[in-house]
């Protein structure tokens, strides 16, 4: 008789579906920048500005969703949130100015707080005991869907038609077919439907009992702003979360270097795919040979890979879509490594959910502008290669910080 599938992996599906909905609008801005700015008349580091309001709100946000995930339905929350996003979409498919720009991101970044900064680690926490890492992983992967997708749907649809349509897309799927699935499937606890968090019955024989996190257990949201700890664990997300944004600026950069659209795309389509590959790759690495290892290894491919991109060297055109895709392995993978950092230091605390979002604070004012400067470096120097020299200082530094939080092979 078949092993029946325990809710909490239902749970992992349905939070990975939201981030996949959301991940399709963040990391599909490369697609939309240049062609939003062209169509408003500005330059990259205003449309970059106006976008990176979203990031701007999460930080007062965040906080404020991990309280309320705390005290209200998780139903609730993630429709509000979902409709959120529909808002937005529907104001960016309108917008005829800047000012529209930033009201959508104004209504985006109450999802974000919710689906990226509280959502995963409140399922995590609530509903596992064993695979957490894993789990973790799964939901990341699911999310990092969502941009593999419809990053290059959005640029046909741009192609075709416009990219207003674009968005208009998105939001019909938010619409169809995530706020149907979060009425009718999501709960806030195991014990709603009688059930304990999922715990692997051959936990020893796996070794998974000695990867459950137990560093921090007794620190709380109030005395992790006194922990040297936690702010290297800021410092880390901060430094891979400039990696990442460079992503949104690849289409600009390639163009300018001469580059046509279509080689442009199709390296950023390939760094999708590159990230997606990566996530795969590390959610099986990263419990065999531990997350230092991993990290440094991501870290060294993108630090590679940006210089290959950077504009120092003749490069051709289908070198180039192996670099993008290298390059998006690493980057994309970034924003994993530092949510399995923060689990992997902090995730036994009782607090863990508020501490993600006091970190999420510290480092997002830093965070949210990378893809304003990246923006502004090009409108001052006419090239990304400072963006560039940018991001492999950001690697190395990442580094440098996983071997200080992770002294042995964790």
């Amino acid at each position: 008789m078949k092993k029946k599938i325990h809710y909490s992996w239902i749970m992992v599906f349905i939070s990975g579906l939201l981030m996949f909905g959301m991940s399709a609008q963040q990391m599909s801005h490369s697609v939309f920048l240049p062609n939003v700015a062209e169509s408003l008349g500005v330059g990259m580091g205003s449309a970059s500005l106006a976008y990176s309001t979203s990031s701007y709100m999460m930080i007062l946000l965040a906080p404020v969703a991990a309280k309320l995930f705390s005290a209200y339905s998780t139903r609730i929350l993630c429709l509000i949130a979902a409709a959120g996003q529909v808002c937005s979409l529907l104001i960016l498919s309108t917008a005829q100015s800047l000012f529209m720009v930033v009201t959508a991101c104004v209504f985006e970044s109450f999802t974000i707080s919710c689906f990226l900064g509280v959502l995963s680690s409140t399922i995590i926490k609530r509903w596992f005991t064993d695979r957490g890492q894993f789990a973790y992983n799964l939901i990341l992967f699911l999310s990092m869907m969502g941009g593999v997708v419809f990053t290059p749907v959005a640029g046909t649809i741009i192609e075709y038609f416009d990219w207003r349509t674009a968005y208009r897309v998105l939001a019909a799927f938010v619409v169809v077919v995530e706020l149907p699935v979060v009425f009718f499937f999501m709960h806030d606890h195991p014990s709603q439907l009688g059930l304990a968090p999922y715990e692997d019955s051959g936990a020893a024989g796996k070794g998974l009992i000695q990867n459950r996190p137990t560093r921090n257990k007794d620190m709380t949201a109030k005395s992790a702003w006194r922990s040297g700890t936690f702010y290297l664990v800021c410092l880390y997300a901060l430094a891979l979360g400039y990696a990442a944004s460079m992503q949104n600026h690849m289409v600009k950069h390639l163009s300018v270097e001469g580059y046509s659209s279509a080689i442009a795309t199709t390296a950023v389509s390939a760094g999708m795919v590159g990230g997606l590959a990566g996530r795969v790759v590390l959610s099986v690495i990263s419990e065999k040979i531990g997350l230092k290892r991993s990290n440094a290894i991501y870290c060294c491919v993108g630090i590679f890979s940006a210089v290959m991109l950077c504009g120092l060297f003749q490069v051709s055109p289908w070198m180039i879509v192996v670099m993008g895709f290298l390059y998006g392995l690493a980057a994309r993978v970034s924003t994993v490594l530092s949510s399995l950092m923060k689990y992997r230091i902090f995730s036994a605390s009782e607090d863990y959910t508020k501490i993600v979002a006091n970190i999420t604070v510290v480092t997002g004012i830093a965070t949210a502008s990378s893809n304003t400067v990246f923006g502004y470096i090009y409108d001052f120097t006419g090239s990304y290669l400072g963006g560039f020299l940018l991001v492999i200082c950001t690697f190395t530094i990442s580094i440098v910080l996983s071997n200080m939080l992770l002294k042995t092979n964790e």
